[in-house]
This record gives C-alpha cells, sequence and structure tokens, in this order.
C-alpha cells in the first residue's frame, strides 16, 4: 500500500480545506471500476460487487504547514521530513485504496473532516449495507479497539479591563521551549505537561508585580500545546530558565489587564489532565485538556476539550465548567459533542481475534480514551458491528507522527484474511 500512500500524500487533505483529496478519491475510485456516492458533507461510499464487509476511514488529516509531507525513511519508520505524516488515517485510505484497484469485493466508507470534530460521521448520510464495519483509525499494531471516549469542546471568555502601564514598569516577552505535545486523547495520561499551563504557574510564581498584556497559546484543541508565550509589564527582570526565554520589548499595542493576579488565580483552576482512571478497562475514563488561550483588547478566551468513556462523566465534566464560568463571570459555549462508543465485544471482534492470530499478530481487546468515528456511526448504523484496527503509529498530531514500517505488511495482511473470512 506504500504506493497509495505516496499518491495520497501529494493531494492536499488538510482538515477543512479537503476538497481537492475528495476530488482525487471520486476520479480515483471510479477509475477502477467502483460505483461512488457521495454526500453533502464531503463523505464518499464506493462498493464493489456484492459486499459483506465495510472499511472505513477519514481522508483529511491535521496539517503542521502548507506543504505535503515529504516522506523520509527512519530505520524501520517512516516520517515526515516537514510536519505531520498524515498516516492518521492516511494509511488506512491507502490500504483501501489498494483493495478497489484489486477490485476486491466490499463497501469502502472515506469519511472527511474528522479532525475537526468528527464533522464527516456526524452528517453522514451515505448508508452503507454490509453487517460489519471496520474503522482502520487505530494506532497500535495488533490492538482490537471496541469502545472509545466521548468528548465535547468548550470555549470561555473571561472579560479583562486594561490600564495604562506604570512609568517603573517594563515590557518583556516570555516564551515556552522544549514543551513534546502530544494528543490530548491518547498521550493525556503520558506526563506530558502543557505548554500553556506550565506558563501560567510561571507567571504565577514570578509573583503580583507582573501585569500580563497578552496570552497566546496551544495549536489545535485536540493537541496538548506544545508553545504558549505571554507578554507582561513588570518592574523586576524575569529570570529565563530551559522552558521559559525571555526577551525585553519596547512596546505593545495592548495596555496591561487590570487585578491580573485574580485573572491567573482564576485560570489555575481551570481543570486539565486525567480527572479519572477506569479500573476495569484499564483506561483513562475522563479528562480535560486546556488547549488554547489568546487575549484580545477586553477579553481572555480559552479552549477546552473534554473526553469521556461513558456519558455521565462527560456531563460532569461539563458542569465543572459551567460552574467555572459562573463563578469567573466569562461566557461559556459548548460546541462539537460526539458520544463515546460503548464498548461492546461482538462477532466480528471474534472474527478479527482469529484473523490476526492467523497472522502472527496477538491481539488486545482494548478501550482507548480518544475519540473515534465509531461512536457516531455507531448510532447512525445500529445494524452493524463495528471494531477498530490499524498498524503502528507514534505521535500523530505532531511533527514526530510516524508509522512502523513492518507492521503495514502484517496489518495489510491481516486486513485481507478479514475479509476474506467475512466474505466466506
Amino acid at each position: 500500500m506504500m504506493e497509495q500512500f505516496r499518491q495520497l500524500s501529494q493531494v492536499p487533505r488538510c482538515s477543512g480545506q479537503s476538497g481537492a483529496a475528495l476530488a482525487f478519491l471520486e476520479e480515483f475510485c471510479t477509475r477502477w471500476g467502483a460505483d461512488v456516492a457521495i454526500d453533502r458533507a464531503g463523505n464518499l461510499l464506493a462498493t464493489i460487487g456484492q459486499p459483506h464487509f465495510c472499511l472505513q476511514a477519514h481522508y483529511d488529516m491535521v496539517c503542521l504547514g502548507d506543504q505535503p509531507p515529504v516522506l523520509k525513511e527512519q530505520g524501520e519508520w517512516l516520517m515526515a521530513a516537514n510536519g505531520t505524516l498524515g498516516a492518521d488515517n492516511g494509511i488506512g485510505v491507502a490500504l483501501m485504496m489498494k483493495l478497489i484497484e484489486e477490485k476486491v469485493a466490499g463497501e469502502y466508507l472515506f469519511t472527511n473532516d474528522e479532525e475537526i470534530g468528527l464533522l464527516g460521521a456526524k452528517a453522514l448520510e451515505l448508508r452503507p449495507k454490509a453487517p460489519w464495519l471496520i474503522n482502520l483509525d487505530s494506532e497500535e499494531e495488533g490492538a482490537l479497539t471496541i469502545g472509545c471516549a466521548g468528548g465535547e469542546d468548550w470555549q470561555l471568555q473571561i472579560p479583562v479591563v486594561r490600564e495604562a502601564c506604570p512609568p517603573e514598569k517594563a515590557l518583556f516577552l516570555i516564551t515556552t521551549q522544549g514543551f513534546m505535545g502530544g494528543h490530548s486523547g491518547i498521550d493525556i495520561h503520558r506526563d506530558r505537561p502543557s505548554a500553556i499551563v506550565q506558563l501560567l504557574h510561571h507567571l504565577y510564581r514570578l509573583g503580583s508585580d507582573g501585569q500580563i498584556v497578552a496570552l497566546t497559546g496551544g495549536e489545535r484543541r485536540n493537541a496538548i500545546a506544545r508553545y504558549a508565550e505571554a507578554v507582561i509589564a513588570t518592574s523586576i527582570s524575569p529570570p529565563a530558565s530551559a522552558a521559559f526565554a525571555v526577551q525585553p520589548l519596547e512596546a505593545h499595542p495592548l495596555a496591561p489587564i487590570v487585578q491580573s493576579r485574580q485573572l491567573l488565580d482564576r485560570l489555575l483552576q481551570l481543570p486539565h489532565g486525567v480527572l479519572g482512571w477506569d479500573e476495569a478497562c484499564g483506561v483513562v475514563s475522563h479528562s480535560c485538556n486546556l488547549a488554547l488561550i489568546e487575549s484580545s483588547t477586553d477579553r481572555l478566551q480559552v479552549d477546552l476539550s473534554l473526553r469521556a468513556n461513558r456519558t455521565d462523566l462527560l456531563q460532569e465534566s461539563a458542569n465543572r465548567l459551567e460552574a467555572f464560568g459562573r463563578w469567573a463571570g466569562a461566557a461559556t459555549r459548548r460546541h462539537d459533542r460526539y458520544p463515546p462508543w460503548p464498548p461492546t465485544d461482538s462477532q466480528l471482534a471474534d472474527y478479527a481475534r482469529a484473523a490476526m492470530r492467523a497472522c502472527q499478530i496477538e491481539p488486545r481487546t482494548e478501550v482507548i480514551h480518544a475519540g473515534l468515528e465509531c461512536g457516531v456511526l455507531s448510532e447512525k448504523l445500529p445494524h452493524m458491528e463495528m471494531i477498530s484496527v490499524g498498524p503502528s503509529i507514534g505521535e500523530p498530531h505532531t511533527d514526530r507522527e510516524r508509522v512502523r514500517l513492518p507492521s503495514l505488511a502484517r496489518f495489510e495482511n491481516f486486513i485481507r484474511k478479514l475479509c476474506c473470512d467475512l466474505s466466506a
């Protein structure tokens, strides 16, 4: 499937800007003889023959630049030299392309804009007929995922008042450095500090003399922040460190925020990280990611991402943010909710375990603390049993994203075996 992945990698497919990728897939599937249907959300269903199964992957990707990934091999890993690789979920798309080229009878569902809120799955109008759906968006070889977290995003608008900078205070830019970032679901328990949260603590430690002028941080709502920066007005020169660089400024268009210390008190009350653990499934039960922060003239905007493996836990986390908004006098908005996928050990999972073992892959049944389209699709397509599988992909959504090359051949053999068994 590497040739198909190389072809796909030359097509722009950043989330929210994936029109060229849809056109590419439509032409590709039509050229190889599939019946193609496309809905208003940009989802594409390609059908060959009499299908007994449906393979599903999303064709959009998280981009950290505006150029297609330049592929490079480093040992047993495939990476991109210039940003995210797009193996999430491009490897699944490439495998589906290869099976379509070979005219393997089945349904092939390509969904749009998964990375910005499962938008394609939420708006799906297409209706696959097969009884089994195999999502190809998992990221560990041998993992057989049968359940996942749901989530929702929150935005807080905290009002601020500004005053002229006192003459005895100077301006300094403080920037974070050396933070890893990561996926806000699967990496939230890995002790990877958020650049935003650490910067807030750093500003608090500097004392009450400093006034916040500007705060900016984070990259995306579904990523642990790698970078944040603050401009402060202070009469005491702040020290630099391994985690924080300091640079004096001559001027800034914004004036200092009145009662900056009170603002920090409030921001440090926001939840971030693991909020609970599911001992039975061995996974995080609910979490919150303080994803983005941005100051403007009269307000500070904070974006947070909630995840939970149960609907009641998701609501508890939402109640907490709603209460914070009332206490802090902040306007709140909740949006982009998606449901959890309750763990279901099905007949399809039994087929998958047998196919893995036949391909010398030891299966591990698991529930993950990340959003998969299966949560949405299981509500829209209740007649279908579902699982999620994939090859070994490391650090998706970052410029260190990589896929383990030896796992690709085994993954392809496993999917071929499973599709053959389901069609027998």
